[in-house]
């Protein structure tokens, strides 16, 4: 199922973001050389261990570590009771499919 969403003004925030995240997406070849979408130049690729088990299961001074959740899955670790702000940017010159 495809949803589309529109453009969003700006508006009063409760408060401001402690933290803030830009995902950029865009489109690039695989080393399959297939196509995919990206985000910050990352494909997704499953992790062979589930990133809540590891993140469970991992001694304490390294669950805060994005390293430990694997490169390809982009991860970021969020603080504790922050309030977080997540930029995306289509970078991607193609027609939306819901255009």
């Amino acid at each position: 199922m495809l949803y589309c969403s529109t453009d969003v003004e700006e508006s009063e925030s409760v408060n401001d973001p402690d933290e803030s995240y830009q995902l950029d997406v865009m489109m690039g070849m695989g080393e399959d050389h297939l196509m995919y979408h990206l985000f910050n130049n990352v494909s997704y690729k499953e992790p062979i261990v589930p990133t809540l088990l590891t993140a469970l299961s991992a001694p304490s001074n390294f669950a805060t570590d994005v390293i430990i959740y694997g490169k390809s899955t982009n991860s970021f670790v969020l603080g504790n009771n922050n309030t977080i702000q997540i930029i995306v940017n289509n970078m991607d010159m193609e027609d939306h499919p819901c255009k």
